[in-house]
């Protein structure tokens, strides 16, 4: 089974941290299948928030049923089961195959939800024959409680790959409203990025639910990239383009990091810790900041041909 359960930011499958990360209903076959002609790094098939209750089973059917289309897929391919006490979620599980990679679990406040699904997973390996630990867990925060305990959670498993914010139930949870700009989750958002960094793991930013707004997408996508998100989950395959566009370095970014690696690595060779390029001081974080945005660019550009 392919897994993207190490936890270094950068260790995800593919090698370079997934930019777009698209919801499809479980119960809608002609989506499912277009899902995996699009061009997202990471599909999710919901069973949750985006299946009625009345077609839970129908969707696990029909998931089941094109598992070996999804297997075929190049790309991370995920669930996202219903919350852990919604009784449902051992019913969930039946539906992954070699296929699915991870499970994104929503509504995680607390630590224990994090341990309660990984007790259903190792469960779930057992009887299958699947690798322990192979199944990695990626939390979707969604609630105060949530973004105030987000490192005890990012940080509560070896299985946890990136975390996901969700200003949707956020924003109900704080019974304020969901704006355009996104201004009143900023400091949320900001929380979880932090978080998220210090367990070693990687952010991704909320939906965007506005789907004609292609200029208000790329604007939310663009400060959450400023607060350490390296990716944006969304709701419409014409939202892929413009959200990987945003998370992949430009060409003059990546003609700019070569510039600081190179000469960085040159003052190396002089015994020297720092140098100056252009009347800046290039330090080792800088240096090293610069190499973690080329070995980006090199795991997109490896994934594109």
């Amino acid at each position: 089974m392919r897994s993207f359960c190490s936890r270094g930011w950068l260790s995800l499958a593919h090698g370079f941290p997934a930019r777009s990360w698209l919801y499809v209903p479980g119960h809608r076959e002609k989506m499912v299948v277009k899902a995996l002609e699009r061009g997202p790094d990471a599909i999710i098939f919901d069973l949750e928030d985006g299946v009625p209750l009345s077609e839970k089973n129908s969707a696990r059917d029909l998931l089941r049923r094109h598992l070996s289309k999804i297997r075929e897929a190049d790309r991370r391919i995920l669930i996202r089961v219903n919350r852990i006490d919604s009784g449902m979620v051992k019913q969930d599980l039946t539906v992954l195959s070699d296929a699915v990679t991870g499970i994104v679990q929503p509504k995680v406040s607390i630590p224990r939800d994090i341990h309660s699904l990984s007790e259903l997973l190792e469960e779930h390996e057992s009887s299958t024959g699947i690798n322990r630990g192979s199944l990695s867990v990626l939390p979707l925060i969604e609630t105060a409680q949530g973004v105030l305990n987000a490192y005890q959670i990012a940080s509560s498993s070896k299985r946890i790959a990136a975390v996901f914010f969700g200003s949707e139930d956020f924003t109900l949870d704080m019974g304020i409203k969901r704006t355009v700009g996104g201004g009143e989750t900023r400091v949320a958002k900001s929380l979880v990025a932090i978080a998220a960094t210090a367990a070693k793991v990687q952010a991704v930013d909320t939906i965007y639910p506005f789907i004609e707004d292609v200029e208000g997408l790329v604007k939310e996508a663009s400060s959450a990239k400023e607060i350490g998100f390296w990716g944006k989950q969304v709701v419409h395959p014409r939202q892929i383009d413009p959200v990987n566009k945003v998370f992949t370095p430009s060409e003059e970014e990546v003609k700019e990091a070569r510039r600081l690696v190179d000469a960085y690595e040159e003052a190396l060779k002089q015994g020297l810790a720092v140098v100056a390029l252009d009347g800046k001081m290039v330090e080792p974080p800088i240096a090293e900041r610069a190499k973690k945005l080329l070995a980006v660019a090199e795991g997109i550009a490896q994934q594109a041909k």
